[in-house]
């Protein structure tokens, strides 16, 4: 679950150059300021890890990564693979955004990243987005709008529901959801995994999260509406009734008009809508377009993720048993419940769910714009009022030593799995060597950093953890994995990863 994405840089910034590409051509980002330019640095989030900038005097020299305008297309469907071809190995790099070819400069230097975000509005940065994402999302929504005392406030409202005592409480509701659904999926000879997953989670929020009360069929009818505002996300952004925006526009009128009924609702439980609506009013925009914001920032990202699991643990049986020894110990012990004493006696079945955000990268990076002369830390360049840059999350991961590490000593250990020596090479394990903990948490951000941190992360942890209890205690996987996975709007199996569940003998 996340507010923020990774998209393309909006065509209307003020760096413009040239179509032609020009190696080591100093970008037009870049200033020689006569006086130092001053970066703030903010306060760390607990989620934050802290360690020193790994700069050193070559770094000076930023990588040119501008690539000729037809291979730059790759943003557009594989957003994470383009910047790491943009950076190329190196921690900063010019290279081309958006269809006016305009440079920005890529980060995935991780204390570098962490630096700008903490203090981005601080440092007069800003998310960035097209008209068409601001109309989809809703201008009032935590996501787009530009305010730092409203996004504060929005935190603060909206925060409580999604803390780790609020989803403890939650996670008797989603683990009877989780079963429903798996129990289905297993009633099928196949299923194709990621519109099933979209369902479960659709489920999760909207019921257990957000309270707003569907039944199975009003439930099935708005996973729907929401797969065709999703679906509106995509180019071209024409406002006409046949096209996928136009419909993606009438899909948000729709659920509109839904949240609203459940804004006005006398009889509304406890819960995030009713905080936003005692905050901000029944009839408020703030109010609807950020618990439509909610539903969409843990629907696509978080099943987006159960579905790359299910396609690891297809490719990874191995991954499966010893999650199934685990469980098995721990119901011994605690019994069928996931309290979180039963939670924390599962680190490999947790370790699971990290190795799975970390090889995802479901959301590749996240676009910014510097609004005034910045200087970038950790050896960085100073940019110029209005200049886009990005920090590049997928990067900043595969750079991770721990994750290469591991890469190295599973090529000679003869690895069951076809990336085996590569770091998306998935092993769980290497989250509970302690040798590795400190770059883990250094390289690794799934869910974001800073001020736009995902509030959902804890929720989203939840689900997964749930699906992989389900699994490991009661059935057996297989899955076509033989598919692409393309990165926009999000990460999904072009085949839909088509799945079969058998019930176990013994559950």
């Amino acid at each position: 679950m996340s507010l923020g994405m990774g998209q393309p840089v909006p065509a209307h910034h003020k760096c413009k150059h040239s179509l032609r590409l020009q190696q080591q051509r100093p970008s037009r980002c870049l200033i020689n300021a006569s006086k130092p330019v001053i970066t703030r640095v903010g306060k760390l989030e607990p989620h934050d890890a802290v360690a020193p900038s790994t700069a050193s005097a070559v770094d000076a020299v930023v990588h040119d990564g501008r690539l000729p305008f037809l291979q730059t297309l790759l943003q557009f469907a594989k957003p994470n693979a383009y910047a790491q071809k943009v950076l190329a190995g190196h921690r900063y790099a010019w290279g081309k955004m958006g269809l006016a070819y305009e440079d920005a400069l890529f980060v995935a230097d991780p204390a570098a990243a962490r630096s700008l975000l903490t203090a981005e509005w601080q440092n007069g940065i800003r998310t960035e987005w097209p008209p068409t994402f601001k109309a989809l999302l809703g201008e009032q929504s935590i996501s787009i709008l530009q305010d730092p005392q409203l996004h504060s406030k929005l935190r603060q409202v909206m925060g409580p529901t999604f803390s780790a005592e609020a989803v403890a409480g939650l996670m008797p509701g989603v683990q009877q959801t989780v079963a429903k659904h798996v129990g289905r999926w297993a009633q099928q000879d196949s299923f194709a995994a990621y519109p099933a997953a979209r369902l479960l989670t659709f489920d999760v929020l909207v019921n257990q999260a957000l309270g707003l009360g569907m039944d199975d069929d009003e439930l099935a009818h708005f996973a729907k509406v929401f797969k065709q505002w999703g679906d509106g996300f995509m180019p071209p952004g024409i406002d006409l009734p046949f096209t996928a925006f136009g419909k993606g526009m009438a899909a948000r009128r729709e659920m509109t008009a839904r949240v609203q009924q459940s804004l006005r609702d006398p009889d509304l439980g406890e819960g995030v809508v009713q905080r936003l609506r005692d905050e901000f009013g029944a009839d408020s925009q703030v109010a609807s377009d950020n618990v439509i914001v909610l539903m969409f920032a843990g629907y696509d990202t978080t099943s987006s993720a159960i579905t790359y699991m299910l396609n690891q643990l297809a490719l990874n049986p191995h991954v499966l048993e010893q999650m199934r020894q685990e469980q098995a110990a721990v119901q011994a012990q605690h019994g069928n419940q996931l309290t979180p004493a039963a939670v924390a006696a599962m680190p490999y079945t947790t370790a699971v769910v990290k190795e799975t955000l970390r090889t995802a990268q479901v959301i590749g990076y996240v676009p910014r714009v510097a609004t005034q002369a910045l200087k970038v830390p950790g050896g960085g360049p100073e940019l110029q009022s209005g200049c886009p840059f990005i920090v590049a999350l997928g990067a900043m991961a595969a750079s991770d030593p721990a994750a290469a590490a591991a890469a190295v000593s599973a090529a000679g250990q003869g690895s069951p799995d076809s990336q085996a020596g590569t770091v998306q090479d998935f092993r769980p394990e290497r989250w509970l060597q302690p040798e590795l903990a400190k770059s883990l948490a250094l390289h690794q951000a799934p869910f974001g950093m800073g001020a736009h941190y995902c509030l959902g992360s804890q929720l989203a942890m939840a689900e997964l953890t749930a699906v992989l209890a389900e699994l490991a205690r009661s059935y057996s996987l297989t899955a076509d994995t033989d598919t692409d996975w393309p990165d926009f709007p999000i990460k999904r199996p072009a085949n839909g990863l088509p799945c079969t569940l058998r019930r176990l003998a013994t559950a």
